[in-house]
């Protein structure tokens, strides 16, 4: 297979747009690792898609971007420009203990047999006695 070809067959624009199956992509980039004149092509391919997407993008709406230029600026002014980054802490605290469902459901499934359990026994034992 020529280039020219592979070029023409638009799997560079698939590859780049997501519409590309798993065979097109290992073809890809075996191609790119025979032919790499190839990267060049799926340079210009990435630059005439996004140059595209720009042209084409609807701009928000002007209040919309306003206060989302409001809300990033108070931001800057609380947090500095520096500081953008927020860290939650998602770790358990040191006494508390996790337990997955499975074992929650375990659990009540033990309970519920035990409690059966003795119910029959003591309904047996009473059924004896009478």
């Amino acid at each position: 297979m020529n280039t020219t070809d592979y070029i023409s067959s638009g799997i560079i624009e698939r590859h780049f747009l997501g519409f590309s199956t798993l065979e097109e992509e290992e073809d890809l980039n075996r191609a790119l690792l025979l032919f790499p004149e190839l990267a060049e092509e799926m340079e210009e391919v990435e630059r005439r898609i996004e140059k595209a997407a720009i042209n084409s993008a609807v701009p928000p709406p002007e209040e919309l971007r306003r206060k989302f230029l409001e809300i990033v600026q108070e931001g800057e002014a609380i947090y500095g420009k520096e500081q953008r980054k927020i860290y939650v802490n998602i770790l358990p605290s040191e006494d508390t203990i996790t337990v997955h469902i499975g074992w929650k459901i375990f659990l009540i499934f033990l309970l519920v047999i035990s409690a059966l359990a003795l119910l029959a026994v003591s309904l047996y034992y009473r059924a004896l006695i009478h």
